[in-house]
């Protein structure tokens, strides 16, 4: 951020753009999300509990979690993450750069989402062969969606997934028949994006249990069977 924060203008050596690339400042410092002078965290979520190292991982258009707010001369350094590769074996890497201008700074954000699943499809359609790792969900996650728990009837484990549009906070929770809660998987903020989580039952008795998903104002239930 050039004329700010010194801590966060350019950088000019290899060490200022190593601590960018993992989340620090320039100088290597952890930004807390609580007092980060450029950016507030939104919509209810409890600043303590992001996580400082991915800068501005809430949601602009729903105005949840961290987001930037500040106005300016701002640039951003992009890394892809680590590559498994082989001595003298040659390997295909594809990057893709996507941009989209709406009718404002947030819904320019809406229409790269749009395009970001647009390019999903011409891929999967042009490249068959190809394969795709590391693929955004926040970008192409547009829907809720609780899956039904796999497999089930289960003993002890079973996996269950869901997808969510939007950051916020969840709760996963697991209930018996009388409405009892059993367990809780997940209770913290997190990202929009596709997860999934084993739930292990072996501490309780076979019969019919019901997992919750809780995130925002989407609610749903489902059903799974514990056959021992």
């Amino acid at each position: 951020m050039r004329g700010g924060d010194p801590d966060l203008n350019d950088p000019s050596n290899q060490s200022d753009v190593y601590n960018y690339l993992h989340g620090l400042t320039r100088i290597g410092n952890i930004i807390d999300p609580c007092y980060f002078t450029i950016g507030s965290v939104n919509g209810g979520v409890n600043c303590a509990e992001v996580n400082p190292y991915l800068w501005f991982s809430g949601d602009p258009v729903a105005n949840v979690g961290w987001i930037n707010n500040s106005e300016g001369d701002l640039r951003n350094i992009i890394s892809s993450g680590r590559f498994t590769l082989e001595a003298n074996k040659p390997i295909d890497i594809w990057v893709g750069y996507i941009v989209g201008q709406g009718t404002s700074a947030l819904n320019s954000v809406t229409v790269t989402r749009n395009y970001v699943q647009n390019a999903q499809t011409y891929f999967n359609n042009n490249f068959t062969n190809g394969t795709v790792s590391d693929v955004d969900d926040f970008s192409i996650v547009t829907e809720y969606n609780l899956s039904q728990n796999y497999p089930n009837p289960f003993n002890p484990s079973t996996k269950i997934s869901w997808q969510s549009p939007v950051a916020g906070h969840q709760t996963l929770k697991v209930y018996d028949v009388l409405g009892n809660e059993v367990a809780t998987l997940v209770n913290e903020f997190r990202n929009a994006g596709s997860y999934e989580i084993e739930f292990n039952a072996s501490t309780l008795s076979s019969g019919i249990y019901f997992y919750r998903l809780s995130d925002g104002s989407f609610i749903q239930t489902k059903k799974m069977i514990l056959i021992k």
